[in-house]
């Protein structure tokens, strides 16, 4: 049985959490199909929205983010506080945070073809990481490989059994844990979702980061990789993307292996997103990007 949503309980959900902020609202919409989020008009014809947040941590940490990022004239959204002061309201099981509209032009994966856009990609991620680099990571998530392995492997079994893919996931299991005994020398707070879908460009410029809501304690190799994926069989565009990362993060500690690690592990991620959307032929791509990692390890873990 499908069970469709109520408008009714959903007006009454925003309404009653928006109350909470003083605000009054004119218009809404589901700004994603991914989540719980909406873009609200409100009475004083601003734009805000409203979105499900997954971890209170990085919450109460984006005031810090903010200050980090001003100083590499970085902008990201501002969380707005409840009449009460508080970041984040409750409901019904849920938090949600309130945060400002920005303006700016969003761009896609397609559009990577432009090299223009592409470094400018490299340039803001390395920003970034140097944005970053000082930010306390008191109380902040920290990246477990044995996480990634049980929620990514191991919760995805009958996926694997019914491909007949045990073998490679054993593969690809050995060498993850294997590799990640190894410390990371660049462990920092990462974005730990850095697409292009999550920047905002004005005037060829890109100069607006968002979504902080899976910010991790852990490797900017990590986010390098994450990146990468997307253009992964295209050495010619891995190499500009590394170059002009390198060029704006000169103070890099090289670590050889660890675009290699943190590729299988991003596939990992991504195969799991499309497996739990019922995508199983874009999954299945994953595998095929996994046995070309595989393939081509010396190339990878040399990188950089």
């Amino acid at each position: 049985m499908i069970l469709k949503s109520d408008s009714n309980l959903e007006n009454e959900k925003i309404n009653k959490i928006c109350a909470l902020y003083d605000l009054i609202i004119i218009s809404y919409k589901k700004a994603s199909n991914n989540h719980d989020s909406y873009k609200i008009i409100a009475n004083d014809n601003k734009i805000y929205y409203l979105k499900e947040i997954p971890r209170v941590d990085i919450v109460n940490r984006q005031e810090q983010i903010i200050d980090e990022l001003k100083k590499y004239n970085i902008k990201t959204y501002k969380i707005i506080k409840t009449k009460t002061g508080e970041n984040f309201i409750k409901y019904m099981n849920k938090k949600y945070i309130l945060i400002n509209d920005i303006e700016g032009i969003k761009y896609t994966n397609k559009d990577l073809s432009n090299y223009k856009i592409l470094k400018e990609c490299a340039r803001l991620l390395a920003l970034l990481h140097m944005a970053l680099k000082n930010a306390s990571l008191d109380n902040i998530k920290k990246f477990d490989v044995n996480e990634i392995i049980e929620l990514y492997i191991y919760k995805q079994r009958q996926f694997i059994k019914k491909n007949k893919l045990d073998s490679i996931m054993k593969i690809v299991e050995n060498e993850i844990v294997t590799l990640s005994r190894n410390k990371p020398l660049n462990s920092q707070l990462i974005h730990g979702d850095f697409h292009i879908g999550n920047l905002l460009f004005n005037n060829d410029c890109a100069d607006i980061i968002l979504d902080f809501d899976l910010a991790i304690n852990g490797n900017v190799y990590f986010d390098i990789a994450y990146f990468i994926q997307r253009f992964l069989k295209e050495k010619d565009k891995i190499q500009l993307f590394l170059d002009e990362y390198k060029y704006n993060n000169p103070n890099l500690v090289k670590e050889e292996e660890k675009i290699y690690l943190y590729l299988l592990v991003t596939e990992l991620i991504v195969m799991n997103y499309f497996i739990g959307k019922e995508k199983e032929n874009s999954a299945l791509e994953c595998i095929n990007d996994l046995k070309y990692i595989l393939e081509n390890k010396k190339h990878f873990k040399e990188l950089l």
